[in-house]
């Protein structure tokens, strides 16, 4: 059974949102991120395929921020129509 969103794999949406605010939260207060984005690029790098086009798009291009956005404003893939 099959009820996820195809944003990304059951999971990793909840793990990759939270990954993302904690980089936003980070760089704000000139934190040192790259722990942060060495987890994201190996999470990221597990996942590649199953992850929406659009997602995919931000996180190479380092928009974490839109990625987050993304990711939370996402709804259930039901709603396409093609």
């Amino acid at each position: 059974m099959n009820d996820s969103c195809c944003v990304a794999p059951e999971g990793v949406k909840e793990e990759l949102s939270r990954l993302l605010g904690n980089m936003v939260a980070t760089a704000e207060a000139r934190g040192d991120v790259l722990p942060l984005l060495k987890t994201l690029s190996e999470l990221v790098s597990r996942v590649e395929e199953q992850l929406h086009p659009q997602l995919r798009h931000y996180l190479e291009n380092r928009s974490y921020q839109k990625a987050r956005a993304f990711l939370e404003g996402q709804t259930p893939c039901s709603h396409h129509h093609h």
